[in-house]
């Protein structure tokens, strides 16, 4: 760290409100930011920017080193917002010496960060294979998850498991619940999303059905809410537990996998569904996977992969539009 008497204030405080601009704190789930903190403190225990950045590059696994990178660009902007607000604050007013010299520390680390680029810096050769969640699906037979959700009939996760069957949506958006009603012939699930970004996720999405539909999972969802009244308010207490809730009745239905069925298969299913049974969905299947990004779509499901009478909603509808990467027409890289 610099020495107090060696940071110009104003200057810090032009840099700290500017970088809030470009960073804003990122809007995400209690356990989420819990484990934000614990990795953040972890990686910077060493005081030293050099060996912070050491210690977020030093790992074979491209997942490891953006997770361990959004933790600290999270805790980051959190920490600078809070001094900020503090600055503003009618009865402060004033940052201390030591103050100025964490903010000035913090956003020396944030510029190394950032001097890293978006691409992930540990060379080719010493990466591990990267784990497909995808892969999950391999062996299944077509109708798993009727299978599945059936041995869950007597489960306080029943409901939640359709849900997400039919909507694709991640665990940690039914923690704060879903809206599933039916009006007329269609049923209308509503998702306050995830992973919600300054140009990343979909704060609210609309998937819709129109009823009587085939595809069992969507008619059996359909007659639950019916019997609730038209409306129902979905929601769970914990996605850790319904996800391990969803894995011990995948070993009851398939005895002998040996991979673990998880919530996120739902969301791959859901996504090989509309890849193979609704060509040309494009732009509507990142909004509805949550995604504003058009790219990260092909790491959710695949076409090839998809059963028969798969799903396939009406309707899309979500807040933001989907942004399209440029590609480099020389490089064929995305910009």
């Amino acid at each position: 760290m610099r020495n107090a008497s060696k940071v110009d204030s104003d200057k810090l405080l032009g840099q700290a409100r500017f970088y809030l601009s470009k960073h804003p704190v990122r809007q995400v789930s209690e356990n989420t930011l819990a484990q934000y903190f614990r990795d953040f403190a972890r990686i910077t225990k060493s005081g030293s920017i050099r060996l912070v950045i050491e210690a977020l590059c030093d790992t074979r696994r491209v997942s490891t080193y953006y997770k361990r990178k959004y933790a600290l660009l999270a805790i980051l902007s959190l920490r600078i917002d809070s001094l900020m607000t503090t600055l503003e604050a009618p009865v402060e007013g004033i940052l201390s010496p030591e103050q100025l010299v964490w903010l000035d520390g913090w956003l020396r680390l944030a510029k190394a960060i950032s001097a890293l680029g978006n691409k992930c810096p540990i060379p080719t050769e010493r990466r591990l294979p990267r784990r497909s969640k995808r892969r999950a699906l391999s062996g299944l037979p077509a109708d798993w998850r009727e299978k599945l959700i059936d041995k869950m009939a007597n489960s306080k996760h029943h409901l939640a498991a359709l849900v997400a069957a039919v909507s694709g949506c991640r665990p940690v958006e039914m923690v704060a619940g879903i809206s599933v009603e039916i009006d007329g012939n269609v049923m209308r699930l509503t998702i306050n999303g995830a992973k919600l970004g300054v140009h990343s996720g979909q704060p609210v999405r609309v998937i819709e059905y129109v009823l009587p539909a085939e595809q069992c999972l969507v008619s059996n969802l359909a007659g639950l809410i019916l019997k609730a009244g038209g409306y129902r308010m979905m929601s769970i207490d914990n996605a850790n537990a319904f996800s391990a809730s969803v894995s011990y009745y995948g070993r009851r239905a398939f005895p002998g996998r040996q991979q673990a069925i998880t919530p996120y298969c739902f969301r791959h299913a859901f996504a090989s569904d509309l890849k193979r049974y609704h060509r040309g969905f494009g732009d509507a299947l990142s909004q509805a996977l949550g995604h504003r990004a058009d790219r990260t779509r092909s790491c959710y499901g695949q076409a090839q992969i998809a059963k028969a009478g798969g799903l396939v909603p009406s309707s899309v509808r979500a807040t933001h539009a989907v942004r399209h990467a440029i590609v480099d027409p020389v490089f064929r890289t995305v910009i």
